[in-house]
């Protein structure tokens, strides 16, 4: 049918019964209404344009089972995490599900939380979010097998609250068999509001193999409590060119740059290259308690600068 237009329809329901199996792209420049659940099958490509957005109603849901061809700005509305999903080729473009990238630092809106986890959950495998500045006002869980990236480690910046009281991102798995295996976050940052922030910290693991993580930023979170970066019972991690920074040449030294720990798993071949721990109580902490085990935990032209101490146990 090649090229057509959400206009010949009565509505993308009936453009899916009309279209068939035959492949064609399908322009959407209206509101379309999902009050039910919708599967865009494999052989129809959305594109959207000019106006086009989708609003939820009742029970609506919709599944694009082929390609999708968004612009960078909100277009889907009043849906839930997990209402929208995609084929895990898509790379889903956090701005679509209305995340705001004019947040300032400190501020509890507006709020891109709830659209930061509707594109993880989303189904696609890669997670974008442009350049901009993104409040979180409770964490954002990253499913396995994630690529999550940005513009660059200060271009995209994802900001907690003064109200939040969890680290800004978790990858968390429950055991060995149930590991959150591969992923892949870079080019971005996370910044705290100083001495205001009550976050613990920027990203933790749990759980977790075979992450790899680049070109990220955790600055500003100025709480003894807090840890840039945080490997527990995890394994195969790998970061490159990460800094730590939760203090400054001004406020001091506060928290812990980079942890790696254990619980009652063993924590190994985690390696960080060219990372550094600045403005921080700890910069770099093993933790390793009695029943725990660690081996080939590497640290490569890594640095300390402005660190109270650098803890290495077990």
């Amino acid at each position: 049918m090649g090229y057509l237009s959400i206009q010949q329809f009565t509505s993308i329901s009936d453009a899916i019964t009309q279209i068939g199996s035959a492949k064609a792209e399908l322009t959407i420049s209206r509101t379309e209404v999902i009050s039910s659940a919708i599967v865009v099958p494999s052989n129809i490509t959305i594109k959207i344009a000019g106006i086009g957005d989708f609003t939820k109603t009742g029970s609506g849901s919709i599944d694009f089972q082929g390609p999708y061809i968004g612009l960078s700005r909100k277009t889907f509305y009043n849906f839930n995490a997990g209402d929208v999903t995609f084929t895990s080729s898509t790379i889903a473009d956090i701005k679509w599900f209305g995340a705001d990238p004019t947040g300032v630092s400190g501020a509890s809106s507006p709020d891109s939380t709830a659209a930061i986890q509707s594109a993880m959950n989303s189904g696609a495998s890669k997670i974008y979010g442009p350049a901009g500045n993104y409040i979180l006002t409770s964490v954002v869980t990253i499913p396995t097998q994630k690529e999550f990236f940005g513009d660059g480690r200060v271009q995209t910046t994802f900001m907690p609250s003064t109200s939040m009281t969890d680290f800004a991102f978790k990858v968390i798995g429950t055991s060995v068999a149930d590991a959150m295996v591969r992923g892949h976050l870079h080019d971005f940052g996370i910044q705290g509001a100083d001495a205001t922030t009550t976050a613990l910290g920027g990203i933790y693991f749990d759980w977790a193999y075979m992450w790899s993580l680049s070109r990220i930023y955790v600055r500003r979170i100025r709480n003894n409590s807090a840890i840039g970066f945080h490997d527990r019972n995890s394994f195969n991690m790998f970061y490159e060119s990460c800094q730590a920074n939760l203090g400054s040449g001004v406020a001091g030294d506060f928290g812990t740059g980079f942890k790696t720990s254990s619980v009652t798993g063993n924590v190994t071949q985690i390696t960080y290259v060219d990372c550094l721990a600045q403005y921080n109580q700890t910069g770099y902490k093993v933790y390793i308690p009695s029943g725990g085990a660690s081996d080939g935990i590497s640290y490569l032209l890594c640095a300390g600068n402005n660190v109270t101490t650098i803890d290495l146990e077990g």
